[in-house]
């Protein structure tokens, strides 16, 4: 009964047409914009627990709403007070029904989806016509209209994410009026979007950026859910996307933006691109991606892949704040970004699309291979890095020895020397396989080039020097690490460190090896509860450096190893970590020269674990 009396009660303030009709006290709750967002949250929370079997009169009222109250805009003799107010009640009304829809979007039921659609046809028309039209039109940046623009879209956006090739199959003028609502939002983005980095352009608000970013993101969902009935809109979008791409990085890729919506839009641009790189024809891909373009874009995503390749650019106070308030937790959030929320992340995608497909890797493999193989330009980064031989190198060699375009802006000559070859061998690392097709391997080039640099870092008398302070810090910096994730991290590169001596030195010297083992039984009997994974850890550590060493050092692990081991084969709690314990075992059974007693006690094991498969 409350749910009809509240209905009937909209639908009759809804279709007013005089507005002296109204009492001073519904005008005012008509303007409270507080109230207003209330009263829409709690439709909204109805209609998810009843539509689409009760409350049918909810959605036909609010479009009818919408409809009556911009035919009594367009009276010729109303007042610029009446005018407000019939904007307010329709802000109100669409407002109302973006809530609605953003709550019904999140239901998954078939029947829901069904009812999305019968909405969508039997509204959609009225919503374009009475809603996006005039939204988007002359005077829409008054910030009233602003604001209605922003609603329209998401609504428009709602009704046509989930139907939109049922709606495109349609013989009705539903599929018309879809068709119609594309258009416009292509219109209107290109014809905003080449202001954003127009100096003529006076600053673009922050109501219209957040509306640029929602009809973009829309039309990149659009696509990536409907790529077939998208098809015939994706060259245009395409098009417009790479150019305001462009058109956003400019020339100084230093800096890409001070502003997070700017941010926001090239994070999306950068979707789009690489979305339809994945999924079009190789033909409108291949004619579009020309080779110039392809070797003027490649550099610039490069630019974009470490996330502070931006020398210049100025992080948000927000994130400054959450920076120093907690580090640890800062890193995990700043690590854990994908492709939707990250620029850095986004240019890998598109990266790795162009890379994978048949017309871009003939042209970006070539180049990425030239970039590898150039040693002399490898050495002075190395060099410079590790504080060698800096008086020796000139600004010529510098300038000669950047992978990228050199940016006179970005500061730093050296630091830009470095990140950017730090951006080749991320890219180097998202070719993977593909970049081995031809004569290049990663291991002869490692071998060549890479690892015999990587010796600046250490003392030419030793090799392993740079172990020494590095495998107690990392074990320091493990134990006051509050989330699992980072001491895993910790661990894990001790390993790494442990693997390169063994490439490039040999073996392990008595102090690095004893720095090594002796935190090993004490992060043992500490990894329990929620650390317990950091076990599995502790024998990677173990076996890494028993692989290193020779028959009678891997001998002194014993004691602290195979007890160890025995406790994983043992305890029902420490399953996860049988395989781990057995590659440990199978790594000193290789290394005997005899028989072990006590690597023998293990064999009690075997029947037990002979029961359940295992790969080593």
């Amino acid at each position: 009964m409350i749910t009809n009396y509240n209905v009937n009660s909209a639908i009759q303030v809804t279709s007013i047409t005089n507005i002296d009709m109204l009492s001073l006290s519904q005008v005012d709750l008509l303007q409270d914009a507080s109230l207003q967002i209330n009263a829409a949250a709690l439709l909204s929370k109805i209609g998810r627990m009843d539509l689409p079997m009760k409350f049918h009169e909810l959605i036909p009222a609010l479009v009818s709403g919408i409809q009556c109250t911009q035919e009594s805009i367009m009276y010729p003799s109303i007042t610029q007070i009446e005018q407000s107010t019939f904007r307010t009640m329709q802000f109100n009304a669409m407002n109302a029904m973006k809530v609605l829809l953003d709550e019904m979007s999140t239901q998954r039921l078939l029947v829901d989806k069904k009812y999305r659609y019968e909405i969508a046809k039997s509204h959609l028309g009225k919503v374009v016509e009475y809603g996006l039209i005039p939204a988007l039109g002359a005077d829409f940046n008054i910030e009233t209209m602003l604001k209605y623009a922003i609603s329209t879209s998401q609504v428009v956006g709602h009704l046509m994410a989930s139907s939109f090739s049922k709606l495109a199959e349609d013989s009705s003028a539903a599929a018309a009026v879809q068709e119609h609502a594309i258009g416009m939002f292509h219109e209107f983005l290109s014809h905003w979007l080449p202001r954003l980095s127009s100096p003529d352009t006076p600053i673009i608000s922050t109501g219209i950026m957040e509306l640029l970013c929602i009809q973009s993101n829309f039309i990149v969902e659009l696509h990536a859910t409907h790529k077939t009935s998208f098809k015939k809109y994706v060259e245009s979008f395409l098009k417009l996307f790479y150019e305001s791409y462009i058109n956003s990085i400019g020339e100084n890729n230093c800096e890409v933006s001070g502003c997070a919506a700017k941010d926001r839009l090239i994070i999306t641009f950068l979707r789009f691109i690489a979305n339809v790189t994945s999924s079009s024809d190789d033909a409108l891909m291949a004619s579009f991606f020309t080779p110039s373009l392809i070797q003027s874009l490649v550099p610039q995503l490069l630019l974009l892949f470490p996330s502070h390749m931006y020398i210049n650019h100025d992080e948000s106070e927000q994130d400054r704040e959450y920076w120093q308030d907690n580090p640890e937790a800062f890193y995990l959030w700043d690590s854990q970004k994908s492709s939707e929320d990250d620029i850095g992340c986004s240019a890998q995608n598109l990266f790795v699309a162009l890379i994978e497909s048949s017309w871009g890797k003939d042209h970006i493999i070539p180049w990425l291979t030239g970039l590898l193989t150039n040693v002399k330009a490898q050495q002075v980064c190395i060099s410079v890095e590790a504080g060698r031989d800096a008086t020796s190198v000139t600004l010529e060699s510098l300038i000669a020895s950047m992978p990228l375009a050199y940016n006179k802006s970005c500061g730093n000559m050296e630091q830009q020397l470095i990140l950017q070859w730090e951006a080749v061998y991320i890219g180097a690392g998202l070719a993977g396989d593909i970049l081995e097709t031809g004569s290049f391997t990663f291991k002869s080039w490692f071998e060549s080039i890479l690892g015999p640099g990587l010796e600046l870092f250490a003392n030419v008398e030793s090799k392993t020097s740079l172990l020494e302070p590095s495998i107690p810090a990392l074990y320091a910096l493990a134990s006051h690490c509050d989330y699992l994730e980072n001491r895993t991290a910790c661990l894990e590169l001790v390993s790494t460190f442990i693997a390169y001596v063994k490439v490039f030195a040999g073996k392990l010297s008595p102090v690095v090896l004893n720095a090594i083992a002796s935190p090993l039984p004490s992060t043992w009997d500490d990894a329990i509860d929620q650390n317990l994974l950091l076990k599995r850890n502790v024998l990677g550590i173990i076996s890494c450096v028993a692989s290193c060493v020779g028959p009678q050092q891997a001998s002194i692990l014993y004691p602290m190893a195979l007890p160890m081991i025995d406790n994983a084969f043992q305890s029902d709690e420490l399953v996860f970590l049988v395989e781990d314990a057995l590659q440990l075992w199978y790594v000193f059974l290789q290394m005997l020269t005899r028989y072990d007693a006590l690597v023998g006690k293990l064999f009690v094991h075997a029947g037990k674990l002979s029961t359940v498969d295992h790969v080593v």
